[in-house]
């Protein structure tokens, strides 16, 4: 919205978009492959405390929403 209302050109606006996520990708890619075998083995070790965790934030973050928007 913001380039629309500074009237930025579309094609430079657009290779922009395109280049940031090209490259964010392309790092994404990169870690995946350097340590994805690595994060799959500490998860595959640590699964059900890993499942506690986020399951016990769930939990935290769904009430803390309901106290937030009651008050």
């Amino acid at each position: 919205m913001a380039a629309g209302v500074m009237q930025y050109p579309h094609k430079k606006f657009f290779l922009a978009l395109t280049a940031g996520r090209a490259a964010r990708f392309c790092v994404e890619a990169y870690l995946g492959r350097a340590y994805g075998q690595q994060v799959i083995g500490f998860f595959s070790h640590y699964y059900y405390p890993m499942m506690y965790l986020l399951i016990a934030s769930a939990i935290t973050a769904g009430i803390g929403a309901v106290i937030y928007f009651k008050w």
